[in-house]
């Protein structure tokens, strides 16, 4: 029981400390692997995810990457890494710009534009970019923040 008070304690701090503007990045490669993982999980076996013939026929030179995939990442994002647990996305908004591929290194650049400390409220915006330079996705997102160990 103890231990678990702490939690809530430095949860409660760690948001407190949380200022405007703080910024949280990652980067990750979509390997096939990872591609492959989504595609089961989804079972979206749409062929401008799993064809490399049909790419090429339209113009792509690799397999399209899931855009929903970027959610799924953000998600992880806010529940183990910023502001890392304890809290509830209570809405995300996506806007999709551009594609990405099998194998493009994606940063996931995500700024706190709000915080509301009586409502346990936090709001982010997310940006994504390829290869370092394109940006291929804008949203925000709002989170609720949970200290209650209940």
């Amino acid at each position: 029981r103890r231990q678990r008070q702490m939690c809530i304690r430095d949860r409660f701090n760690s948001f407190n400390n949380l200022k405007i503007n703080y910024n949280f990045k990652l980067s990750i490669v979509i390997t096939n692997k990872i591609h492959n993982q989504f595609t089961k999980i989804s079972n979206d076996t749409s062929k401008i995810h799993t064809s490399l013939d049909y790419c090429r026929r339209n113009n792509y030179s690799k397999k399209m990457g899931y855009g929903f995939l970027i959610t799924v990442i953000l998600s992880n994002i806010y529940g183990t890494k910023f502001p890392g647990g304890m809290e509830l996305c209570l809405n995300q908004e996506c806007n999709f710009i551009r594609p990405y591929y099998i194998n493009d290194k994606l940063i996931f650049d995500n700024y706190v534009v709000y915080k509301n400390k009586e409502l346990g409220l936090l709001s982010i915006k997310n940006t994504v970019y390829r290869n370092n330079n394109e940006k291929i996705f804008e949203g925000k997102a709002l989170l609720k923040i949970e200290f209650s160990s209940k």
